[in-house]
């Protein structure tokens, strides 16, 4: 019989690091794998169903909300996105550790209805440190720049709320510190 894996959710401001440090993690041999979401969005020309995301209609999505079958879910641009219950139960089920990516609302949402989920906070050195990644990027306006920091501040003040904190300061050190709580989990 298998072991049960586990469920990892990160969260973290926008640019900690959170897909790096997932990407680095399973390159350094700890099995994992990410957990996929649902979406309404149209699929992307180089996108995959069932790898980037599973892609829904409307209808589809919504009868998921009815039925009870998401973890938790948003709106946003015109266009759902979720966790399928049956998804992430079935990969714990046959024994993966699966690590989920979502913000500070939804990792509330699914610790509410997956309580044996295990939460990891991803947090900056600092906020200028975190301000120094976004402008590095490229990608952010002054306008999109000020909304990320003042989000970061609200998501940061959340961080005791999870069962494990990681600065992501040394990007070896905090995979390395990631890798060991998975681990640990066993």
């Amino acid at each position: 019989m298998t072991n049960k894996g586990h469920l990892i959710i990160m969260s973290g401001p926008s640019g900690v690091g959170k897909d790096t440090m997932f990407r680095h993690l399973s390159q350094n041999g700890c099995a994992v794998k990410r957990a996929i979401t649902a979406t309404t969005r149209q699929k992307r020309h180089y996108e995959c169903d069932g790898v980037d995301y599973y892609y829904k209609s409307k209808e589809e999505f919504e009868r998921l909300i009815s039925e009870g079958d998401l973890l938790e879910y948003n709106y946003y641009n015109e266009n759902y996105y979720g966790t399928l219950r049956s998804t992430v139960q079935s990969s714990v089920d046959e024994g993966y550790n699966l690590v989920l990516i979502i913000d500070i609302n939804g990792a509330k949402a699914i610790k509410e209805k997956f309580p044996e989920a295990f939460m990891v906070f991803i947090k900056p050195p600092s906020i200028e440190k975190l301000i120094e990644r976004l402008i590095a990027r490229g990608t952010e306006t002054s306008e999109s720049l000020q909304r990320r920091i003042e989000q970061a501040e609200v998501e940061m003040r959340e961080m005791d709320n999870y069962d494990f904190v990681i600065e992501n300061d040394d990007l070896d050190i905090a995979v390395q510190q990631l890798k060991d709580k998975i681990e640990s989990l066993e």
